[in-house]
């Protein structure tokens, strides 16, 4: 008798270290990119891409960095580069600077609607292409999306010059189709 209820306990305890958790998605699948999250009415990706048509692992990684060219075509099956419009709905969104797993970036959004754009490695400012995106012949860039993670600033920038850093390769970030 005894053999049994040893037997028994045993089981109750391997079914339950084999169960799974049901406390709802775990918050990379709840953040899917391929979901995205809804700020002022535009579907935005919850990552940025890391290779052509693909997008990083977690919210916080920044991902490749594309020339004005190769960010056109960068954004996976079914997402594009996001206009200036859609970039001022972001400026007018909620926003803080915010450092996930030692990474800058800021964070747009409210509730559950939420993204965290990262930064230039190493860096607490954040260069994003847009769809109308350029570079000029004396090399400033025409359109960008630009933070500044510990500060307030977040504009669009239509002339520019960026010295240093990753110099004409910015950081991809695509909103729903």
């Amino acid at each position: 008798m005894k053999k049994n209820y040893m037997f028994t306990i045993m089981m109750i305890v391997v079914a339950a270290a084999c169960s799974k958790n049901n406390d709802g998605p775990k918050e990379t699948e709840r953040e899917a990119p391929e979901h995205g999250v809804v700020i002022g009415g535009v579907t935005w990706a919850t990552r940025n891409v890391n290779i052509s048509g693909k997008f990083v692992s977690l919210p916080e990684d920044i991902g490749q960095y594309f020339s004005v060219n190769t960010s056109k075509t960068a954004c996976p099956e079914g997402w594009r580069l996001p206009t200036l419009a859609e970039f001022n709905i972001l400026v007018e969104a909620e926003s803080a600077g915010k450092t996930v797993n030692g990474i800058n970036g800021r964070q747009f959004g409210s509730g559950e609607n939420i993204i965290l754009l990262p930064a230039l490695s190493n860096s607490s400012t954040g260069y994003y292409w847009s769809e109308g995106s350029s570079r000029d012949e004396n090399g400033f860039f025409k359109d960008i999306f630009v933070f500044i993670n510990n500060s307030n600033t977040v504009m669009i920038a239509n002339s520019v010059q960026v010295i240093g850093g990753s110099g004409s390769n910015f950081n991809v970030r695509c909103v729903k189709k």
